[in-house]
């Protein structure tokens, strides 16, 4: 668990630190690989520990987030919740999922261009689907931990294109998946030994982080 935590942190000070300090960043030193270094301006953070029965704002183990219309929202993995601030901290609403079925491990988040966010629900072997005021729309995966194509093992991150199809690390069937919106119309890719992390960039390609393999 540390070692998938080490990695959400990684991905969370590339993707965001920029997008949040709104600054330029000026090369300081050259890094190990030979290239440019960079340093930018702490701005500020926010919440602090809470357990069972946590306030609004506290954290247990936040995992991934994602940004949708001015707003922040934060999977709080062991609170079984997805918690919602604006780009100021600031703590807006949060989001059990499916009222019959709660989140069990909420990890990876992902939002499409119209405000859909898929949720990867770890414990339940599920994507779950909201819309982005928190409202539980529907299940993805059958909830069974097979390697049925649509189904799930361990789903830890998540992604979306242009076209709202989903990209699932599924962890412990070590593949990628690809679905649609309605996690149908399913195609996997292989070869991973240990996929943590998936992202998809403006051109809809696919970057998947192999954590065993330092690829």
């Amino acid at each position: 668990m540390p070692n998938r935590l080490w990695v959400g942190l990684l991905l969370v000070l590339v993707i965001s630190i920029p997008l949040g300090c709104g600054k330029s960043a000026t090369p300081s030193s050259p890094g190990a690989g030979g290239g440019p270094a960079y340093t930018y301006p702490f701005q500020f953070n926010f919440g602090d520990t809470g357990f069972a029965g946590a306030g609004n704002g506290q954290f247990n183990d936040p995992y991934q987030m994602a940004v949708y219309n001015s707003s922040l929202f934060v999977s709080d993995f062991n609170n079984g919740r997805i918690e919602k601030f604006d780009l100021n901290g600031n703590y807006l609403a949060s989001f059990l999922g499916n009222p019959a079925n709660h989140f069990l491990g909420p990890d990876g988040i992902a939002i499409d261009r119209n405000g859909i966010m898929f949720v990867s629900d770890e414990g339940h072997n599920q994507i779950q689907k909201l819309d982005s005021n928190g409202n539980y729309l529907s299940t993805l995966g059958s909830g069974t931990a097979d390697a049925v194509l649509g189904d799930f093992n361990q789903p830890l991150a998540i992604a979306v294109d242009s076209r709202s199809n989903i990209y699932v690390a599924d962890h412990g069937n070590e593949r990628l998946e690809k679905c649609g919106p309605t996690g149908l119309g399913c195609v996997t890719a292989t070869g991973f030994t240990y996929i943590v992390g998936v992202a998809v960039d403006g051109s809809d390609n696919v970057w998947v982080t192999d954590q065993n393999a330092n690829q």
